[in-house]
């Protein structure tokens, strides 16, 4: 069932880049300030509206080298799903960490899908209901197929070594 639902998730992912090529830029309800809605890319957390706060945690965020050199094996084949929002204090912090992390193993983006939530944690007009996301930011990773961990709002020990801890159980 796991296998179906993150198929369909990369379906609608895919058809739905057809029907919305950029995410929707809405006003929050609640600050007032920009946000994205949709599915993005990492450039659109590079412009000006989200630069700031991305360019400050992805630049000052150091990870830990040695997990770094453990997790880049461990990377191979996975996928990742990320659903996150720009309002949000947590996302603001661990999502551009978070990049760091996986431009220093070396993971290629193009493996990982990034949607942006409104309050509501709707994404536009890609489906995220399946996905069954409570907070945000949550990075969904995906290896062999399946399901295989999930890292939820904020790191249990820190965001590389949640995910090393994720890639090298055995499930």
């Amino acid at each position: 069932m796991k296998k179906f639902v993150f198929l369909s998730l990369l379906l609608s992912f895919s058809w739905g880049s057809f029907a919305q090529k950029e995410p929707q830029i809405q006003t929050d309800p609640k600050k007032q300030n920009p946000m994205l809605v949709g599915k993005i890319k990492r450039t659109h957390l590079q412009t000006t509206d989200f630069n700031t706060w991305y360019q400050k945690e992805y630049t000052e965020y150091k990870p830990d080298a040695n997990t770094i050199l453990q997790l880049k094996p461990l990377l191979k084949g996975v996928r990742i799903v990320l659903v996150m929002a720009t309002w949000c204090s947590d996302s603001r912090r661990e999502v551009p960490r978070f990049y760091q992390i996986l431009d220093q193993a070396g993971f290629k983006e193009k493996r990982m899908s990034v949607l942006c939530v409104d309050r509501d944690k709707k994404a536009g007009k890609f489906e995220s209901s399946s996905l069954d996301i409570k907070l945000v930011p949550t990075f969904i990773i995906y290896k062999k197929g399946r399901e295989w961990g999930r890292i939820i709002e904020t790191p249990v020990e820190s965001l590389e070594k949640d995910l090393l801890k994720i890639l090298s159980s055995s499930k």
